[in-house]
């Protein structure tokens, strides 16, 4: 079978193929990728973007409000189109090798009295602070934070922001303080139109 093309919307001088790999379009050259957090990333326009979130945009059209992409056979490396699709977080969690993991990494986690101990605390944090109170997400404290597009993966803070339909990862950082400077420093130089964490009053 024969590697096939698409434009990348939004992204229209790049083009993503049936293999997975992304290339320039005029002048054919592979895009780079490397591994962050598991899954294959590359860098368009000074943006890091994951690539099965980008092949699947290319190949099944935009994401659908409340989807993310699900990888068939559940291995992240694989961002064949055929092994992407959009399915909700629900879908993608009752899968049986993500049930298996999740199940086996709670139990190591809720062992570490390290671990229990941060839980408590971010719990008391979060009904002491009346701005986490208001949030949609509230059934998942331990995942918040006060700021804008900063929330909390395993030990440390992770920035991340939306643009047309696709997540970009700012980075990861030790405290959410650092994460929302990052994530203000990166609208302000992206001059994307959005309210920033010091404009919101959140710093």
């Amino acid at each position: 079978m024969s590697e096939r093309w698409r434009r990348i919307p939004a992204f229209e001088e790049w083009e993503a193929s049936t293999l997975g790999r992304v290339r320039v379009r005029k002048t054919k050259r592979i895009v780079i990728q490397w591994m962050h957090d598991g899954y294959f990333e590359i860098s368009l326009r000074s943006i890091n973007l994951k690539v099965h979130q980008v092949v699947c945009v290319a190949f099944h059209g935009p994401r659908p409000k409340g989807m993310e992409v699900s990888h068939i056979n559940e291995n992240p490396l694989d961002n064949r189109p055929l092994n992407l699709k959009w399915a909700t977080p629900r879908e993608n969690n009752n899968m049986p090798l993500h049930r298996k993991r999740v199940s086996e990494a709670s139990r190591r986690r809720f062992r570490d009295p390290k671990i229990r101990k941060q839980i408590s605390e971010a719990k008391k944090q979060y009904y002491r602070d009346p701005k986490m109170r208001k949030r949609k997400s509230a059934s998942c404290p331990i995942g918040l934070s006060k700021f804008r597009g900063v929330s909390k993966h395993g030990r440390r803070w992770r920035a991340q922001i939306r643009i047309d339909r696709l997540l970009v990862d700012i980075g990861s950082f030790d405290t959410a303080l650092q994460g929302a400077l990052a994530w203000d420093k990166y609208v302000r130089n992206h001059k994307l139109p959005r309210m920033t964490n010091k404009e919101k009053g959140l710093l």
